[in-house]
């Protein structure tokens, strides 16, 4: 349990944008899953590869290897992502019944 506390620290760390690499990757994963009707291992793959570009971004980030004029247009689509994520979230949780 310890080593899955280290991980989610340093994971925490690490963000884009100001928001958390992990929270990028459940929800971007979810929202996929949901709208390309993604089951067990493609559901897998998927979040293993965006846990990846994500934290490759966020580590080229804070260790100065993206330049800034380039980060600025990855924050960009980035909180571009964090909002349609959670419109998504906010319209499911106000529209039930619209669920398949």
């Amino acid at each position: 349990m310890n080593d899955l506390n280290s991980f989610i620290e340093i994971a925490n760390s690490l963000s884009i944008a100001g928001v958390g690499v992990l929270v990028l990757v459940f929800g971007a994963t979810e929202v996929l899953k949901r709208l390309f009707n993604l089951e067990g291992k493609a559901v897998e793959i998927l979040a293993v590869a965006l846990g990846f570009v994500f934290t490759a971004i966020a580590y080229g980030n804070s260790s100065g290897i993206i330049p800034e004029s380039v980060m600025l247009y990855i924050n960009w689509v980035f909180i571009a992502l964090v909002g349609s994520v959670g419109a998504m979230g906010i319209y499911k949780a106000t529209h039930p019944d619209n669920e398949e």
